[in-house]
């Protein structure tokens, strides 16, 4: 999305603000990268989230909201660990800009993530009823 230009076009629409870019989503999210993503979000003192892409960086924006106002490793919140109850309506607004047809993933209610011991989970969350968590701050 850097490459193709996409990020400096929606950067453009406002330019008197700064805005960090987290660009190194792997093609599989990682509890890896969520942290990275987290360290960013918290670096540049962010009060929300932009996905531009496909499901990895859809997915990771998720994880990464879920672990700014939930510390912890993130199996905690995966559903075959019991997750589903831990994660509360405290979370960061995402604003997902899905540029691939049909995944769905801007409009789920959970994110795959492969886990630091190398397993790939769910983490899901039923806090709203149209897709991820209300967006309130922590």
């Amino acid at each position: 999305m850097v490459a193709a230009g996409l990020i400096d076009q929606l950067v453009e629409l406002n330019p008197q603000a700064a805005y960090p870019v987290f660009d190194a989503t792997p093609a599989n999210p990682t509890e890896a990268a969520t942290h990275e993503g987290v360290a960013c979000f918290r670096d540049a003192e962010c009060d929300g989230i932009i996905a531009v892409g496909g499901r990895a960086p859809i997915d990771l924006a998720k994880a990464s909201a879920v672990s700014v106002c939930h510390p912890g490793p993130l199996k905690q919140f995966a559903v075959i660990e019991g997750g589903l109850t831990r994660i509360t309506a405290a979370t960061v607004p995402i604003v997902a800009i899905p540029t691939t047809a049909g995944i769905g993933s801007e409009v789920g209610r959970g994110a795959i993530i492969i886990l630091d011991d190398g397993r790939k989970v769910g983490i899901l969350s039923p806090m709203s009823s149209r897709g991820w968590p209300s967006a309130i701050r922590c």
